[in-house]
């Protein structure tokens, strides 16, 4: 394929003779005698000889003076350093030039370290959104991948270390991204491989509730564990079932003592990934808790069943889900899509259990 000559970026120097002729050229189409004998050579150590860099100091000249120019130059990394960089400085300072609500946009996305949608994307941006995500992507800030969107390492490093938002703000965006991402996680059975969206979701997830349970940044504890509750069974589908079960207990240290629906639907999480003595406890409390809400006491014997399935404990899992069963056929307007659920998994378990009672004594 042939890449038209407008689309190629030329990050080689030019010689000194060559820049300086095209810095003059330059400013003689444009008329521009501010940049002469007396003032080229400052204008040539600024500009390192790279063409595009020349281009848009003459540009700069032209719109806000030689000593703004100059300024503007000098902010760029030095020749000893990658020339991709002082390419992703120039876009940052054109868009902040031109469109400030796309640089608010791009500085609250940079605390992704995945890709993310574009309806994130437009909720991160409110108002004319969709004009700042096409002006990111024409400025190489944002990276298209189908329907998602990214934003290049090298940029997010440099909005993070230059351009991050104060903490608070930080912590109002990535809010609003956890609650996000809680309310679109895919529900019901975990199909692998994950989906290139999948897995960003779940890299973007584990980022945010790293930032605030391990690197002790403060956060939500609410709406981590609402989090936390819809990515589990992810977590546990790709074999991080022990780190979901890490932040799972930091948050449940945080959040205070009650049958709050969230604290319990968390509990069950921790305990469905913990997988150990203290996870059978807390199930096992879960089940018989009396002030508990019928629906989430069936919800705790349903994952409670399935680890004892896991651990070959099949009958006593048909006695845990048969009870469980009863008890929600016994609620006035029943949890149908949970009723199925636990009869699934009931079903399962007295299958295993046949299994089990026909196999041969071996002496």
């Amino acid at each position: 394929m042939i890449v038209p000559e407008e689309m190629v970026l030329w990050l080689d120097r030019f010689d000194q003779k060559a820049a300086r002729t095209l810095a003059m050229r330059l400013a003689v189409e444009r008329g521009l005698d501010v940049l002469d004998v007396d003032t080229i050579d400052d204008f040539m150590d600024s500009a390192q000889g790279i063409p595009w860099l020349i281009a848009a100091g003459v540009g700069w000249i032209e719109s806000e003076g030689i000593s703004r120019a100059l300024s503007l130059l000098a902010t760029f990394p030095s020749e000893d350093d990658d020339p991709l960089a002082a390419h992703a400085v120039l876009q940052l300072e054109q868009v902040r030039r031109e469109n400030r609500a796309a640089l608010r946009l791009l500085r609250r996305a940079a605390g992704l370290p995945d890709a993310f949608d574009h309806r994130l994307a437009q909720g991160l941006g409110g108002d004319g959104a969709q004009e700042q995500i096409a002006q990111l992507i024409a400025h190489d800030l944002l990276v298209a991948e189908g329907d998602l969107l990214t934003v290049p390492p090298l940029v997010r490093s440099m909005v993070m270390s230059k351009l991050a938002l104060d903490p608070p703000h930080r912590a109002q965006v990535d809010r609003v991204v956890m609650t996000y991402l809680t309310h679109i996680w895919p529900a019901g059975e975990v199909r692998q491989p994950l989906s290139r969206t999948e897995w960003a979701f779940l890299n973007n997830a584990r980022a945010l509730l790293m930032r605030y349970l391990v690197e002790g940044q403060g956060g939500d504890p609410a709406v981590m564990a609402r989090l936390l509750v819809a990515a589990g069974e992810t977590f546990r589908a790709v074999g991080l079932a022990h780190e979901c079960a890490g932040f799972s207990r930091r948050v449940l240290a945080r959040l205070p003592e009650s049958v709050d629906p969230d604290r319990v639907r968390l509990q069950i999480t921790f305990a469905s990934c913990a997988q150990d003595e203290e996870a059978t406890m807390m199930f096992g409390h879960l089940v018989v808790q009396p002030d508990l809400d019928p629906v989430l006491q069936a919800e705790a014997a349903l994952a409670y069943g399935r680890s004892l399935i896991a651990a070959g404990q099949v009958e006593n899992a048909a006695s845990v889900l048969s009870d469980a069963f009863t008890t929600l056929r016994n609620q006035p307007r029943p949890d149908i899509v949970l009723a199925s659920a636990i009869l699934h998994c009931w079903g399962r378990a007295l299958s295993l259990s046949l299994i089990h009672i026909s196999e041969p004594t071996r002496l």
